[in-house]
């Protein structure tokens, strides 16, 4: 397993008994940075590329590399640009959430406690989880959300699991080629 970073917070900012030459060298590190980051904008500008999704992915990918039980965007709590990126790391962690869920293993589907199967029964709805995860690997789906809209669990439905595998698969089928 990799080491992952953990944030430096104020103790890393911290310039208090650091010599000049520390500070110095911490300073052209900061501003080297930010021109990688400036040309990197300006590259993938010129290529098309949509900005914030850029942006998004660089935080996403680098999320991955930090800790578990901390952000990117710890080093400057109530920053105004920290604040202003919260709503993208929210969806970063939605999205982080949504690729465990789907790898830590197969899901296995919510059963009413009262609601006793048949061998039949669990057999069918074990096979339409099969044709689901089948759908969604064959699409590059890595997050799923669904829900209904009478609260009842459309996990336990064979037939709610097979739609969405279907409408996964019709999705997949109309996509522009590239």
């Amino acid at each position: 397993m990799t080491q992952k970073i953990i944030p430096g917070g104020f103790e890393g900012r911290a310039v208090a008994g650091k010599s000049p030459e520390e500070l110095e060298t911490r300073s052209q590190e900061y501003h080297e940075d930010v021109e990688a980051v400036k040309d990197a904008i300006l590259r993938q500008l010129a290529a098309g590329t949509d900005i914030g999704e850029l942006i998004y992915n660089g935080m996403l990918e680098a999320q991955r590399e930090v800790a578990e039980g901390y952000n990117v965007l710890d080093n400057r709590p109530g920053s105004w640009e920290a604040a202003g990126l919260e709503h993208l790391m929210r969806n970063i962690h939605t999205q982080l959430a949504a690729e465990k869920a789907m790898t830590d293993s197969p899901r296995q589907p919510q059963e009413d406690a009262g609601s006793a199967k048949t061998p039949e029964q669990s057999e069918e709805l074990r096979q339409a989880w099969a044709e689901l995860t089948e759908a969604a690997q064959a699409a590059g789906v890595n997050g799923l959300q669904a829900c209904t809209r009478n609260g009842t669990a459309w996990e336990a439905d064979p037939a709610a699991v097979r739609f969405i595998a279907a409408t996964i698969r019709g999705i997949e089928d109309r996509a522009p080629e590239s």
